[in-house]
């Protein structure tokens, strides 16, 4: 064999075990990347949405109290829906999704009494016509919290703004963070779930086939 036949046979076999190192450490990056995935992966996190089952399925997304926004919205979108489309009820679901100053929709009467929410966010209540001492939003109508949650609607509560504002109600109480946070994480009104991050959910949402409302 010549010397250039033997010099080329060799950088064929040092090619080709390069190309075999390079598809190996493909490799193990594709199964340490899918099985990170699969680690981080938390099937209570989208639990919600089989509470959200139909063909039929829209989220109402609110980041500020509106007067009731995506509660009447979800009324409506379920009520039309029933009345015009002939849809029975389990073929329609509805969700409604807060953060932002819409937060304390989520919270109960003692969490808006003891922080002053209603303050906190501009919202009066009609008996009293000064700032709420009580969630206005939870209880007492068609667009009441309790009666979407009667109706099979689902509340979800963004923890990324529970932690903001727990954060935010501690330093200007100089409380404790996580006492306030864990205050307000027991103040979640019944019936509502807590999810890791609003605007996640609303994205898995969608990749499950629910349509979106920007409510408020």
């Amino acid at each position: 064999m010549s010397a250039s036949n033997s010099s080329s046979s060799a950088r064929r076999k040092f090619l080709a075990q390069l190309g075999g190192i390079a598809a190996m450490a493909g490799f193990s990056r594709s199964s340490a990347a899918q099985q990170a995935t699969a680690s981080m992966a938390n099937p209570d996190h989208d639990a919600w949405m089989q509470r959200a089952r139909g063909e039929h399925r829209q989220l109402f997304h609110s980041t500020s109290p509106g007067d009731g926004a995506a509660m009447l919205m979800a009324a409506n979108f379920l009520d039309v829906y029933g009345a015009d489309y002939g849809a029975a009820p389990g073929h329609v679901s509805a969700v409604i999704g807060v953060h932002g100053s819409a937060l304390p929709i989520g919270l109960n009467d003692a969490a808006w009494d003891k922080y002053e929410l209603g303050k906190r966010i501009n919202v009066n209540d009609p008996d009293t016509r000064e700032p709420a001492r009580r969630n206005v939003f939870a209880v007492g109508g068609p667009y009441s919290i309790d009666t979407a949650i009667d109706r099979g609607v689902v509340l979800l509560v963004c923890n990324v703004a529970l932690k903001l504002t727990s954060g935010s109600l501690a330093r200007a109480r100089s409380l404790p963070e996580a006492d306030v946070y864990n205050e307000l994480r027991q103040a979640i009104i019944p019936g509502a779930v807590v999810v890791p991050g609003l605007v996640v959910a609303i994205g898995r949402a969608q990749e499950k086939g629910f349509t979106y409302v920007r409510a408020s």
